[in-house]
């Protein structure tokens, strides 16, 4: 096994003569045969309409560590990049089984690797793999809009709990104003009624994230999913009746289609999706695969094929999957779905309302943080927070003395009735918070999370903002010799509002 790792990784193209004879090392060798490792973290494909950047889990000038998959996708007709770019698409998140989940992805050694100019992929060692799991994700762009995604793993270890492989893929998508998935499919448990366009969107990270195909087996009905990543153990009212969902950003559609070998008695697919996953407003547009039973040294598939162009209807979307699927049982509804919540204009003005007496950070890392004096507000307010770079001065914002959570805006010393211009990220990404309101006890088992990664816990910005109350401490990411203040902020004007997209 190792062995098949440092003939692979010599930087030659892989060569069926150079595969082994043990049939398990011959699996995993296969992942990277006909192709030639690439040096560096990035690799950028063009083919078409599309420019794609793949990107290994390492740390760059623009893209963060721990994240892999394709770090930026633009279109022709849309120069802002799909995905956040300092996290990814088809971002490899998490493994996990029947006992234990987390994001080993994020750790160890991936590389990169060219089948062809519109063709590469991002290779695991099951040596780099705690859970001893090889895998191949490979991208391939054919013109004018389409990726086509086959993924391949080889189990080399015996230590899957409950007989099953469960693996996560989350896709962090950059700025929509409709953070909504949209899919055929019914109510749960609904058989009478025809497809309909379902327009789902989460209430808040970990809540109704996850859909399930109308269709599943019902061997997949006795899996507990106590261990698994909160996206994936948290189930909608909604299921799906075919392998496809999309969403829309600014003018363009991100379509996924899967091929029905996704779902079997030994394999199934399910959609899942959160509010904040990409931080602030930014929602992820995830799925889920758990095969079982596995056998080490089989290797585990699935093929997808993504669209990304200029939006044109639902029902487009659909006759692309119909081409591409070959399904004749589907019917298209007879309306459109209706649009998801349309997020705040592009610019905010708030004024400060009130703001606490100046907080000292004396322990580093997240915690909750007591205010002398509870902050009462009310609904459509908004919290804010300010702070400088602390003694270490490391903070990951601290280009400037201060700044507020609120992005765009440094003030010496914030004060009621400061005038704030914000824009759309105008939202607290660190500012989980404890009011004595009817949402206490939720928020207080939940707290908040830095971009909803480092703790994998967040509150939904909107939610917070419709909440009343009287703000007790904050969920805050604190450097040692920081001071910070907490403050609360008007709601945007009517008139702001109106002008919603």
């Amino acid at each position: 096994m190792r062995a098949a790792v440092l003939v692979l990784g010599c930087g030659r193209a892989g060569l069926a003569a150079e595969a082994p004879a043990n049939p398990q090392a011959a699996a995993v060798a296969a992942l990277t045969q006909g192709a030639t490792v690439s040096d560096g973290a990035t690799l950028t494909l063009q083919q078409g309409a599309l420019e794609a950047v793949l990107a290994t889990n390492a740390n760059t000038d623009w893209h963060g560590g721990g994240y892999n998959g394709m770090a930026r996708l633009t279109h022709k007709e849309q120069a802002e990049p799909l995905f956040i770019p300092f996290y990814s698409g088809f971002n490899f998140e998490h493994i996990f089984d029947g006992q234990d989940a987390g994001f080993a992805p994020r750790g160890g050694q991936l590389s990169l690797w060219r089948f062809s100019p519109q063709s590469a992929g991002i290779y695991r060692a099951a040596a780099d793999c705690p859970w001893g799991l090889a895998s191949m994700t490979r991208f391939t762009l054919v013109a004018p809009h389409v990726i086509d995604v086959d993924f391949t793993a080889v189990p080399t270890l015996t230590k899957f709990a409950k007989d099953y492989i469960g693996m996560f893929w989350a896709s962090y998508i950059n700025n929509p104003s409709d953070r909504a998935i949209y899919f055929l499919g019914r109510t749960t448990g609904d058989r009478q009624s025809p497809s309909r366009w379902i327009t789902a969107a989460s209430p808040a990270h970990d809540a109704q994230s996850t859909h399930v195909a109308s269709f599943e087996p019902a061997v997949w009905q006795d899996l507990s999913s106590s261990k698994w990543p909160g996206l994936a153990a948290n189930f909608s009212n909604y299921e799906f009746d075919a392998l496809f969902y999309f969403g829309r950003v600014r003018n363009m559609v991100w379509v996924y289609m899967f091929e029905a070998q996704a779902i079997s008695t030994t394999q199934t697919l399910r959609f899942s999706q959160s509010p904040v996953g990409g931080g602030n407003l930014n929602p992820a547009w995830d799925f889920h695969v758990i095969a079982r039973p596995y056998q080490v040294g089989v290797p585990i598939r699935w093929h997808a094929r993504c669209i990304y162009k200029p939006f044109v209807s639902a029902a487009d979307v659909l006759r692309e999957y119909l081409a591409w699927s070959g399904r004749k049982d589907l019917k298209p509804p007879a309306e459109e779905p209706r649009r998801g919540e349309l997020l705040a204009p592009a610019s905010i003005k708030r004024t400060v309302v009130g703001v606490s007496v100046p907080i000292q950070i004396h322990q580093p890392g997240f915690a909750w943080v007591d205010l002398p004096q509870p902050l009462p507000k009310q609904p459509g307010e908004a919290l804010g927070v300010w702070f400088d770079k602390g003694a270490a001065g490391a903070n990951r914002y601290g280009k400037k003395p201060t700044h507020w959570v609120y992005w765009a805006v440094d003030a010496a010393a914030p004060k009621a009735g400061d005038q704030l211009g914000f824009g759309r990220f105008s939202y607290p990404i660190f500012s989980g918070y404890r009011t004595r309101d009817g949402l206490e006890r939720k928020r207080e088992e939940q707290g908040g999370g830095e971009d909803g990664t480092s703790t994998g816990l967040m509150f939904d910005p909107l939610l917070q903002e419709n909440a009343a109350g009287e703000v007790k401490s904050l969920w805050w990411h604190g450097y040692a010799g920081q001071t910070i203040r907490a403050a609360i902020l008007s709601p945007a004007s009517p008139q702001e509002q109106e002008q919603s997209p």
